[in-house]
């Protein structure tokens, strides 16, 4: 666990090296490497939450191995970027472009392997959270032990294709509508939060169908998102949404075909949103805390 742990801190040490940064900026990859930290952040904390409990060290023993050996294909890519822009592949000098292509593909395909292996985790993360007993998949160790400070926030990896541009909405207030359009696809979202922070629409002006999700704040609130991402006229976009509540389902919305993919907390709360729009919902993610740390500020 340790060595996979280690590994993981690695990487992502290196992705916040200065040179690495110019690197990546100068080939266009900057997208590709936030994504690549927020996988790599995901199943940190996936493996620092499961050395809490005798339970966890268990399951996450199962899976260190593999999580070891993405991290070091994860470290191998990165390293080309140790020199900034002098960048050789194949221990061959190629054009910035080729060069380019040749970076995009290798830090996809190491994205893949994560997200991939992220979807298999998922089913162990709960962020059942309470005071006495914490069993999260958000890292909370006595600062003294591991010496780091927990976040309060995660930013889960999104879900979807890479067309539009990017969006994002993380209201102070929690949020208390969505509005979807749909017909097979989803082609719009837009929020509002209790205090009337507004989003803008999110997407195209498609869609036969308007869906309101209203959530009775305080009493009820966001716990997860769950749907379908799949093709659709050459764009890879979402084609389904349902949302979770503590109280409830809203949905489906849109065809359920597709990749599904799932996102739900027993004690957590859905704090905001983000991703990628243009003609279509292109893809979604989420910000999620557990549930006490709102507690704790209201």
């Amino acid at each position: 666990m340790e060595a996979a742990r280690d590994a993981i801190t690695s990487v992502l040490s290196k992705l916040d090296d200065p040179v690495v940064k110019q690197g990546i900026s100068s080939y266009g990859l900057d997208e590709e490497a936030e994504e690549l930290v927020a996988e790599l952040t995901w199943i940190k904390c996936f493996i620092v939450d499961g050395e809490e409990t005798k339970q966890g060290r268990s399951r996450v023993s199962v899976w260190a191995a593999i999580i070891q050996r993405y991290a070091l294909k994860a470290h191998k890519v990165m390293s080309a970027f140790d020199h900034g822009v002098d960048v050789e592949i194949g221990g061959e000098q190629h054009s910035l472009s080729v060069q380019n292509l040749a970076q995009k593909v290798e830090i996809e395909n190491v994205i893949n392997k994560l997200v991939s292996l992220r979807e298999k985790l998922q089913i162990y993360v709960t962020f059942g959270v309470t005071h006495d007993q914490q069993t999260s998949n958000l890292p909370k160790l006595p600062e003294a032990k591991r010496g780091i400070e927990p976040p309060r926030e995660i930013k889960v990896a999104k879900w979807g294709g890479r067309g539009g541009g990017e969006w994002s909405y993380r209201p102070k207030a929690p949020i208390k509508l969505v509005v979807v359009t749909h017909g097979r696809i989803i082609d719009s979202i837009s929020f509002m939060s209790t205090d009337e922070e507004f989003s803008k629409r999110l997407g195209g002006r498609g869609g036969s169908k308007t869906t309101e999700v209203k959530i009775n704040s305080p009493m009820e609130y966001l716990t997860g998102i769950s749907g379908t991402y799949g093709g659709y006229e050459n764009h890879l976009i979402i084609r389904s949404l349902k949302f979770h509540t503590n109280m409830r389902e809203h949905g489906p919305m849109g065809t359920q075909d597709g990749t599904p993919f799932s996102f739900v907390m027993q004690e957590g709360v859905i704090v905001g949103f983000y991703g990628r729009a243009g003609y279509y919902l292109d893809a979604i993610g989420v910000y999620a805390t557990p549930k006490y740390d709102l507690d704790h500020e209201s």
